[in-house]
């Protein structure tokens, strides 16, 4: 379906003069996301729209009458991003194992094609993408799975091989929902913490923080750079207040100032910049366009409204905007109505003409292209080695790239309505390909290089190590003799010395690849601190390690378990997979046999700290002991820490509750002389995760230490809050008439059930509403499929929606207590769906005095729900709030907004939401 665009929609958009809309194309429902572009060989442009089943690729040379040329399928996701390099197109998405896209572009206009979809084991979804000189720069969801709590940074990919990714480097500070990147700078939106963090990636494997700065109200979405790289632009996509875009000075990079800010009712999303003009979506006020040519005094240039329904902090309308094509066409994709074409006249362009020829014959390369590759546009040379191609004006970095040769990269500025000439020689590739993957580890007085085995290339016959103390070293320190020698030691360096290291391969006539990345490093560095707090619990077979958090070293990597049979062990046995990955199981151990253990902590340049060192035996008789959390109903903050063992304990268990880098000792007394039950009290300080480690000694010397999480929220003043589960698959919905208690979640597996307390038990306040994701093995079972209550020791099953949009079950409660996800009991049960937006026939219909009506909310909207007389007279507002997803019944008793009855008659109720309106007829009769 094509929808026509209406005169509304031209005159609501016509503040300004020089954007016109071409075109408007809904093919694929609704929740669009953001869009990209893309401009072939042959100046033909495309619209690369993320939709809500996959991509669809549109051609828009002629913006009047757009052209899908394919749709590739791919994961269901509200969110799909976009971005190219070279002939292919990027895209992922957060939907569980969409990985990222690949697809080949270079058969347009007549197709595309999907060539892979590309992930690894921990890493399988992303938020948002940023590709610049040959690397992807992957950001938020799960980019740096396995790194514990640092989850959702940045996983740099090597798109050397454009079809076959490698990955080059992490940064797991904190999460990143969007970076943009430059002159191998990242600057990283840190949406969460409100901050901007600036990373130096010289060095790919070791990104380095340069600078990270926040500010009141910061919610920072995303990043752009003007031209020359002095200011940097943000935008908050916050709803209250509305998001607003913000333009930093960073000429001091250690200091960067705001000083500019412009906000609407609508909420800010995504921004670009380019020449003189910057570009961002603004949800339900469409785009604007910022002339940025005096940062003096910048100023609104233009607006279009891709969503004249309203201007409200609501999340609808435009999601992006492209706005990099030569023709001065911007496309935009709206959530609910798709691609938008659109012209803007204020685009300023010009032009770049040179040749390409070979730098010792100067004869023309052929099969040479220039790429634009901040504007996605290429060129191929034509036989005199000639090429021409219109731009935008402003910077640009140009790739000049042929068969068998080097590239060539070059910065230039594009004029305004001019021509530049910009010839290029270029050099031909080495016969032999240069090594991968290069690092290295300094140690004492040595480093260890490593590097891939270049296995593919017949006439490769060695390496070369190249080394000094001053960049770009030409000594060679060492040449291999075997082809698949991939690691050398380089002995007799100076302890606390800077060195230089690169790497070449030589052919059999002794050519030399090209170098590889240089990389530095100081030999014999300090090595991080030792782990604290080992213990071991033993078992039938195994003993479990909890090792003390080491997070106080920056470069701090994982920790490594060595073990044997007598003290002081020297076999690595495990080496863990994060900085968080703090409890180890070492399994097949012979019971009745003690083990000697040792756990060292190692950086990212694989040095090793001292020692700490446990002992035990497997198959000790146990010690079992259980932590339990009870929350004062009346003072909400205070918590009692009540341990119970199995046995009788020697003395006092020792208990800690740790919060991030917080660690209290919880002094524990006997209850009521009891040498198994004992009880302490805690003052809760912190929302967010919480873990008590127990460690008690029975009287016999049998030692067992209980390691259990629980989460904390705080209700707030104003408004709703939640509590979600550390595995992220129960939440709590907490109401304002909550004022301001302190809740705990807490999660455990019983008979093979995973059950989620919420407390305090004993506070009951009406409207606790209880979310459970749908787990996998049940999808097939949605309607049956409810959440269960623990009530005097049974479980019932509660009354459950599905909302099918968010796959999750919903439930209403008047008190907290244990929940667990089950079938209902009952096999003729069904749960009610919520799909869509709808409102049902009141019932009773006719009626007097009160009847109630019925209507459904499948995500969280703002919602109105009003009463007219037949004169389009407001009677009654029922509802006018935000509402999370799920059906409502409103009753409405036959009186207007002074408290009056009304007059028998024929009354007309809507729902309305940012989208959908709906109205029904009813039938008052006295």
């Amino acid at each position: 379906m094509i929808k026509c665009v209406t005169i509304l929609i031209v005159m609501a958009s016509s503040v300004f003069s020089q954007i016109t809309l071409k075109s408007q194309q809904d093919l694929h429902g609704n929740d669009y996301a953001n869009i990209w572009g893309y401009t072939d060989s042959l100046g033909r442009e495309y619209a690369i729209v993320g939709c809500y089943t996959g991509t669809s690729i549109v051609e828009i040379t002629n913006p009047t009458s757009p052209r899908e040329v394919v749709f590739i399928p791919g994961a269901t996701s509200d969110w799909h991003e976009i971005q190219t390099w070279d002939h292919y197109a990027y895209v992922v998405s957060e939907a569980n194992g969409s990985g990222m896209q690949i697809i080949d572009l270079s058969q347009l206009p007549d197709t595309a094609k999907l060539v892979k979809t590309y992930s690894t084991g921990s890493w399988t979804r992303t938020h948002d993408l940023q590709i610049r000189d040959g690397y992807v720069y992957l950001t938020g969801a799960n980019t740096t799975s396995g790194l514990g709590a640092n989850q959702g940074g940045i996983r740099i990919l090597d798109l050397a091989d454009p079809i076959n990714p490698v990955s080059v480097g992490l940064w797991a500070d904190e999460y990143v929902h969007d970076c943009y990147v430059r002159d191998n700078k990242i600057y990283a939106a840190n949406i969460y913490a409100g901050a901007v963090t600036i990373i130096d990636v010289t060095d790919k494997s070791k990104p380095v923080n340069i600078k990270r700065f926040s500010y009141p109200g910061g919610f920072t979405h995303n990043t752009a750079l003007s031209d020359d790289s002095q200011t940097l632009f943000t935008t908050d996509e916050t709803s209250n207040p509305p998001g607003k875009l913000r333009a930093w000075s960073i000429s001091d990079i250690n200091n960067p100032t705001q000083f500019y800010s412009f906000g609407t009712n609508a909420i800010v999303h995504n921004v670009y910049a380019k020449g003189r003009f910057a570009y961002a979506s603004y949800y339900q006020d469409g785009i604007k366009i910022w002339n940025i040519s005096n940062l003096s005094t910048i100023s609104l240039k233009d607006t279009f409204d891709t969503y004249p329904s309203g201007s409200a902090a609501g999340f609808n309308g435009a999601w992006g905007v492209y706005p990099y094509f030569p023709s001065g066409n911007i496309v935009v994709s709206n959530i609910e109505d798709g691609l938008f074409v659109l012209n803007f006249a204020g685009q300023e362009t010009g032009t770049i003409n040179g040749t390409v020829k070979d730098s010792k014959t100067n004869l023309p390369v052929a099969g040479a292209k220039v790429i634009f590759l901040q504007d996605n546009l290429t060129r191929k040379v034509n036989a005199s080695g000639a090429y021409s191609m219109k731009a935008l004006s402003g910077l640009t970095t140009v790739k000049v790239t042929a068969p068998g040769y080097k590239s060539k990269y070059q910065e230039v500025t594009i004029p305004v309505g001019g021509s530049t000439t910009l010839d290029f020689t270029i050099d031909l590739k080495p016969l032999v390909e240069k090594p991968t993957n290069f690092r290295v580890y300094p140690e004492k007085n040595r480093v260890t290089v490593k590097w891939g085995i270049n296995t593919n290339d017949p006439k490769f016959m060695r390496y070369r190590v190249y080394g000094g103390t001053s960049p770009s070293p030409t000594q060679i320190i060492d040449s291999t003799s075997v082809r698949k020698d991939s690691i050398r030691t380089i002995f007799g360096l100076t302890n606390g010395t800077t060195y230089y290291f690169r790497m070449a391969a030589v052919d059999s006539n002794f050519n030399q690849s090209e170098w590889t990345d240089e990389k530095s490093v100081v030999v014999n560095p300090v090595p991080p601190q030792t782990p604290t707090d080992l213990t071991a619990i033993p078992d039938s077979g195994r003993i479990t390690l909890a090792i003390g958090r080491n997070n106080f070293d920056a470069d701090f990597l994982r920790y490594r378990v060595y073990m044997g049979s007598s003290p002081n062990p020297l076999t690595a046995v495990d080496s863990g997979n994060g900085r968080d990955s703090t409890i180890r199981v070492i399994r097949n151990l012979t019971n009745g046999i003690r083990y000697f253990f040792r756990v060292t902590a190692v950086d990212s340049d694989l040095l090793e700290s001292p020692s700490i060192a446990v002992n035990s035996v497997p198959n000790v008789p146990a010690l079992n002991i259980s932590t339990s959390i009870i929350q004062n109903p009346g003072l909400t903050r205070y918590i009692e820490v009540v341990m119970i063992a199995e046995l009788a304990l020697l003395n006092a268990p020792t208990v800690k509750i740790v919060k991030g880098s917080d660690t209290t000792s919880i002094a524990m007394t006997n209850l009521n002389g009891n040498p198994n039950v004992f009880r302490g009290s805690y003052q809760l300080k912190n929302i967010g995760n919480h873990v008590i480690i127990t460690r008690a000694i029975s009287a016999s010397l049998y030692d067992t230490t209980n390691i259990r999480g629980f989460v904390v929220a705080a209700s707030k003043a104003i408004g709703m809050s939640s509590l979600t589960s550390s595995d992220g698959a129960a939440t709590l919905i907490i109401p304002e008439s909550a004022h301001e208690k302190y809740y705990i979640g807490t999660e455990n597996q019983q008979f093979g059930e995973t059950v989620y307390q919420f407390s305090p038990d004993g506070y009951q306040i009406s409207d606790y509403r209880i979310e459970m994701a749908l787990p996998n093995a049940l999808k097939n079972y949605a309607l049956t499929t409810v959440i269960y209550q623990k009530e005097n020791g049974s479980w019932t099953p509660m009354e459950t929606q599905y909302l099918a949009r968010q796959n999750k079950l919903v439930a209403k409660t008047n008190r907290l207590g244990e929940f667990k996800i089950g079938l209902n009991s009952d096999p003729s049960h069904q749960n009610v769906v919520v799909k869509d937006f709808s409102i049902a026939q009141n019932y009773p219909n006719p009626f007097n005095p009160t009847t109630t009506i019925r209507y459904d909310v499948p995500t969280t909207a703002h919602v109105s729900v009003i009463v007219y007389n037949l004169l389009g007279q407001k009677t009654r507002s029922l509802v006018d709030q935000s509402q999370l997803a799920g059906r409502y019944d409103i009753v409405w008793d036959g009186k207007d907004e002074r408290g009056n009855s009304v007059a028998s008659g024929i009354y007309l109720y809507r729902l309305q939401t940012d989208g959908f309106v709906q109205t029904r007829k009813m039938i008052l009769i006295k």
